[in-house]
């Protein structure tokens, strides 16, 4: 137990059991008031240490407790309850677990305070103020005068606020919990607390008004209550024709407001946006959006005004747009028409010109004084061709004595509006002096229609130098055709007597105000219908209907005019002796195009090739061309144009240069797709240009035209000659409009792309020839073996001098277009391609470097015959595929002359593809690849090869040595095809050698032998193939072992049948075994009085004996030669056969009884049509003689016959 003593007051501080131990100060509050408690140390608060100015102890209740720089100070225990604390820059507070800390003034912090899970408590009976910047861990209020927060406070524990009141500053912010709240606000915190209030919808609140000066209404509506919001929050956003339009009130309270506006006058579109100022404010004061200027604006709904609707009689199918003019104003320029300014004339000398009045505010043309003629033209331009025109007005004419009358005129708008003449002419028609008109005065210029509201009753007759009519009707509607100074308008329609009538000539008030409708209907210009309607009160009805202008013209015996590119719409007013005032008013004209003075604007351009045709009566192709049309297939150094327009969203836009020329520059630019790439401009069909697009320079110096629309032109125009000296693959037209004819710079206007890309194509290729195979002859070099030798292919471009040729293609070559040179006769296959073609100047060139040649000789490529047809040997049908692809069809391809012609056709089309003209120079010489050879079997010869004995695979036989075989040698290409062109002139010698093995190098001549007859004349081969059956082999020794030879052929251009590479296995030479042989004859011995039998055997030797040669069945005895000594002669011993072919090498010799003793010797010969005549001869020791022995007994008894008799 502590006793702590303070002006004689005892303090108590203790410990209880399973208490949290704290410290009680009670204080009279009078007594510690005054005490400011400075921290001095870095202690505890509880530490009497720790300050200074306590009275040596902790700050007291009702104390102020300022925490100095360079001090820590940590609140251990629930602390009294202090005034305020303030937290000194470089200070430390830091708060303890489970320990509060409480204050009835102000917690400042500008140091460091560290909450920890502690609470900070706000008792205080007057309002409190946290401020700095400072996170408590909880926070509990408990005032109810409420606490401010003045800084950027966190509460990231418990929030207890209770009901106190909350405030937070400006620039302040409160964050509970991760959400935060942002000054100013104030309130008690809860759903809702410190919400920004904002603008949640501005709607429309009335229908889309049809007339000017309209009311008309928007709801707003915010997201809570709010007060102060007046007129200066709201503006109005006038855009189109809408002018004039202003706020006149706004009512309403809490959530939702109601704006009211009038309209002004106009057509186009009226919006209304908040704007926000920070007026308007919620309950608690926060401003709208916050605070901030401005960020609290919001956009309102759009009226669509179209205080110029179109009139009811529309058809459903045509839209229209409508200009109006009421003249319900001072001065009569500008016009609510495009804000632009009526054009007025007059041809009366008066000096007056049409005017408002400011009585009657209607547009007046004409006094009530004698021979006005007048006119005031609408400001604007209206296209011709395509257009549906309606004309509406409330027409006036009083206050006279009843003439003449006012028209309402279309006129040539590239002819400056004047009116006609005076009188019964109503401003439209001529006077002359011919035609009793008193003098000569032009009708209006330009003029292609005129309908005529005629009071007095002249414009209908054919008086006064008019040209027809039915003559003299008043109070009538007239209408006259086109014209041009007196010649001309002349009368095409009209009506009878009106009732009621035109005019109110007794009224001094404008009257009678009937509507009036002229209908111009040129949708199908070459049949442009005219109509007029009145309206008197009960809606229109019809006065005139011409459906048809020009064929009601033709029936009247007159042509009428054809529509012109613009229209002018001008209003006229005629008097002569008598007089009315004559105005109008409520103006309306609606038209599918009306375009304001200053000319139509293009929505953008397209580019479509010379070639389109122009449309039915126009001067200029149709929409649909330029919509879908293309641009085809040009040549270099041939010059083209183009056709450009001016389209706007529906089509050409035939007003673009109305009122003056205008220019555009079309560039063509590379469009060529690269490798791995997409191309710079990625064309569609709204034919958009991407600004890489128009930043790609012109593909080159001719490539730029600056094309002129001329004033009053069609809205579209042929360009300047175009002339491109190099190919191009793809090139695009980019179109831009100018700022002048020079074009020095472009206007806002967006750059188009043609719909459709191009390409340029060279005219030919001007030559093939080649480095290489330059020997065109028979013999001589260089010489190139069939399918193997390389040689090389230069393919060069027609170019135009001193320009690049751009083309970089590649070359084709025409298979059938190959011809062999003669004297060779059969086409071989011309393999190998040539590369990409490089661009030079003039030419490009595209090479090959691996051609072969199947055949031997040489050969051509044949220029086109198209009559075969046959396309050319070179050629290219690729590098036009931007113009050829068949869903285009720029160009004309295949194989027909027209594919590759130079020349337009009637389509205005050239040929796709390109290629040589004309055959080229021979190529060559080709020579066979190497030979083949082959041992034929003929007659049996070779032999079938005997059993024991290893023959050539080629053949598998044998024959004698000297006995002729038959060899083949067959030229062949690097593919083993026979080089059929190895004949004639381009055969040559070849000599024929015996070899060890095939494809041996080792040993000719195998066995000392020699290959007799050797050599094959070039005139023996045709078509690749000769034969000889003369080669022999032969042996030095007649006694020999058995040979295989293998037989190369060998020519004289070194052709061989030895393989250059792997020749053993490769080379194909025929062979054969070659054996030593010979014929030996049986000896035999018998009686005299019988027969004897002896064998002709042919042998072969084997190395160590001769054995028979049972395979051997084609040899032929010529003859058997014998010696006889006979008895006392020879003709007594008979031999048989006298000639006979072995039989397995055997043939049997008979011999008939000589009937006395003696010897045959037998010989016998070969017979020389033996196949292969081997040489077996006596005494070369090839053919062994036999010796048949008659009255020879077996044994010395005396009987050389005996039989038994039974």
């Amino acid at each position: 137990m502590n006793c702590i003593s303070n002006r004689g007051f005892t303090f108590v501080s203790g410990a209880l059991k399973g208490v949290s131990l704290f410290l009680v100060l009670s204080l009279f509050a009078g007594a510690a008031s005054a005490l400011t408690c400075t921290s001095i140390a870095s202690r505890d608060w509880n530490n009497r240490n720790s300050w200074s100015g306590c009275n040596n102890g902790q700050p007291p209740a009702g104390a102020t407790v300022v925490i100095s720089s360079g001090t820590t100070i940590t609140a251990d225990s629930n602390t009294n309850t202090v005034a305020d604390i303030t937290i000194n820059a470089g200070g430390t507070l830091v708060g303890q677990n489970n320990r509060t800390i409480s204050l009835t003034g102000n917690f400042t912090n500008n140091g460091t305070f560290t909450a920890s899970n502690g609470t900070v408590d706000m008792v205080g009976t007057t309002m409190q103020t946290i401020s700095g910047t400072v996170t408590f861990a909880n926070l509990t209020l408990n005032n109810a005068a409420g606490v401010t927060i003045s800084g950027n406070v966190t509460v990231t524990g418990a929030f207890n606020p209770g009901t106190t009141p909350l405030v937070i500053t400006a620039g302040s912010t409160l964050t509970i919990n991760g959400v935060v709240y942002t000054g100013p606000c104030s309130g008690v915190y809860g759903a809702g607390f410190c919400s920004v209030p904002s603008v949640a919808s501005i709607n429309l609140a009335s229908p889309n008004p049809t007339a000017g000066n309209t009311a008309v209404s928007w709801t707003a509506v915010f997201s809570q209550s709010v007060t102060g919001v007046d007129i200066t929050d709201f503006v109005l956003v006038q855009s189109g024709g809408v002018g004039g339009a202003s706020i006149t009130s706004v009512t309403g309270s809490g959530t939702t407001y109601t704006v009211t506006a009038s309209t002004g006058s106009g057509t186009g579109s009226l919006g209304l946006n908040l704007v926000d100022d920070d007026t308007i404010v919620n309950a608690n004061g926060t401003p709208l959006g916050g605070v901030g200027m401005g960020n609290g604006n919001f956009t309102g709904q759009v009226y669509t005004i179209s205080a110029c609707a179109p009139p009811a009689n529309i058809p459903s199918s045509v839209i229209v747009s409508c200009v109006c003019d009421n003249f319900g104003r001072t001065n009569l320029n500008p016009s609510p028409i495009f804000n632009s300014n009526w054009i007025v004339s007059s041809s009366d000398g008066l000096g007056i010109l049409p005017y408002i009045n400011a009585t009657s505010t209607f547009l007046r043309l004409t006094e009530n004084t004698n021979n006005n003629a007048k006119a005031a033209t609408v400001p604007g331009i209206f296209p011709a061709a395509g257009n549906y025109i309606s004309v509406e007005f409330k027409h006036y004419a009083y206050n006279g004595s009843g003439a003449d009358g006012v028209a309402v005129t279309l006129s040539d708008y590239s002819v400056p509006a004047t009116p006609g003449a005076f009188g019964g002419s109503l401003g439209y028609a001529q006077r002359t002096l011919a035609g009793g008109g008193g003098s000569n005065v032009s009708g209006f210029a330009g003029g292609w229609i005129g309908v005529a509201l005629d009071e007095y009753g002249n414009y209908q007759n054919p008086t006064e130098g008019r040209v027809g009519g039915p003559g003299f009707i008043t109070q009538s509607v007239g209408v006259r055709g086109s014209g041009s100074g007196l010649t001309g308008y002349n009368w095409i329609g009209g009506t009878a007597v009106l009732n009621p009538i035109v005019d109110n000539p007794g009224s001094t008030t404008p009257k009678p105000g009937y509507s009036y409708q002229v209908i111009v209907d040129a949708r199908n210009a070459a049949a442009t219908a005219v109509a007029v309607n009145r309206d008197t009160g009960a809606g229109y009805t019809s006065l005139v209907n011409i459906p048809n202008i020009y064929t009601a013209a033709t029936a009247l015996g007159f042509t009428q005019a054809p529509v012109p590119n613009n229209w002018q719409i001008s209003f006229t007013g005629s008097t002569g002796g008598s007089t009315n005032i004559h105005e109008i008013g409520s103006l309306r004209i609606c038209a599918q195009t009306v375009l304001p003075v200053t000319g139509g604007v293009a929505s953008g351009y397209s580019a479509i090739d010379e070639a389109y045709p122009v449309a039915a009566g126009s001067t200029i192709p149709s929409y649909q061309n330029f919509q879908t049309g293309h641009i085809y297939m040009k040549l270099p150094a041939t010059p083209f144009k183009l056709w450009v327009a001016a389209l706007s969203n529906t089509g050409i836009s035939s007003g673009y240069s109305a009122a003056s020329a205008k220019y555009a520059q079309v560039k063509l630019v590379d469009n060529t797709v690269m490798a791995g790439a997409n191309p710079v401009c990625g064309l569609d069909s709204a034919r958009t240009c991407n600004s890489a697009c128009t930043g790609q320079p012109a593909a080159e110096a001719g490539a730029t035209q600056i094309v002129t629309f001329t004033k009053g032109g069609p809205g579209a125009a042929l360009s300047p000659s175009f002339t491109l000296n190099s190919s191009w693959k793809n090139l695009v037209a980019v179109i831009q409009e100018c700022t002048s004819a020079s074009c020095a710079s472009f206007t806002s206007t967006a750059a188009a792309c043609s719909a459709d890309s191009f390409s340029v194509r060279p005219t030919g290729f001007a030559s093939v020839t080649s480095a290489t195979a330059t020997n065109g002859g028979t013999g001589g070099t260089p010489i190139f073996t069939a399918g193997s030798g390389l040689f090389d292919l230069t393919a060069m471009t027609a170019g135009v001098a001193g320009f690049a040729s751009g083309y970089t293609g590649t070359p084709k070559i025409n298979s059938a277009s190959v011809q062999p040179a003669s004297p060779a006769t059969v086409a071989g296959m011309l393999a190998g391609a040539f590369s990409a073609a490089i661009s030079g100047t003039p030419s490009s060139t595209a090479s090959g470097t691996s051609f072969t040649y199947s055949e031997a000789g040489g050969f051509y490529l044949l220029g086109p015959d198209f009559a075969v047809p046959r396309i050319p040997g070179v050629y290219d049908d690729n590098w036009t595929v931007t113009d050829s692809d068949p869903t285009k069809n720029d160009c004309n391809s295949g194989t027909s002359a027209a594919a590759y012609s130079n020349t337009k056709d009637a389509s205005g089309k050239y040929g796709c593809n390109f290629g040589i003209a004309a055959n080229t120079a021979v190529f060559g010489r080709f020579v066979p690849d190497h030979f083949d050879t082959a041992v034929l079997p003929v007659s049996g010869v070779p032999m079938p090869c005997p059993a024991g004995q290893v023959c050539p695979l080629l053949y598998n036989g044998f024959v004698y040595a000297g006995q002729a075989f038959t060899t083949q040698v067959i030229a062949r290409n690097q593919a083993g095809f026979t080089t059929q062109n190895y004949a004639g002139g381009y055969a040559k010698n070849v000599t024929l050698s015996a070899w060890d093995a095939l494809g041996s190098t080792a040993l000719q001549n195998p066995s000392g032998g020699t290959l007799n007859n050797s050599t094959v004349s070039a005139a023996s081969f045709a078509a690749g193939i000769a034969t000889t059956n003369t080669p022999t082999y032969t042996f030095a020794a007649a006694a020999t072992v058995p040979t295989n030879i293998y037989l190369r052929a060998v020519d004289t251009d070194n052709v061989t049948s030895l393989r250059a590479a792997n020749p053993t296995t490769t080379s194909v030479e025929g062979g054969v075994r070659v054996a030593s042989g010979r014929i030996k004859v049986s000896n035999a011995y018998g009686s005299e009085l019988l027969p004897l039998t002896l064998m002709a055997t042919a042998q072969y030797y084997t190395g160590t004996g001769w054995l028979n040669s049972t395979t051997d069945s084609v040899t032929r005895l010529a003859s058997i030669n014998a010696s006889y000594v006979v008895g006392t002669g020879t003709s007594n011993v008979t031999v048989s056969p006298a000639s006979k072919v072995l039989s397995m090498g055997n043939l049997t010799i008979n011999l008939s009884a000589p009937g006395a003793a003696g010897t045959v010797i037998l010989a016998p010969t070969i017979d020389p049509a033996s196949p292969g005549n081997p040489p077996f001869a006596v005494g070369t020791g090839t053919v062994i003689p036999g010796t048949a022995t008659f009255g020879v007994y077996k044994s010395k008894n005396s009987y050389i016959y005996r039989r038994e008799s039974y």
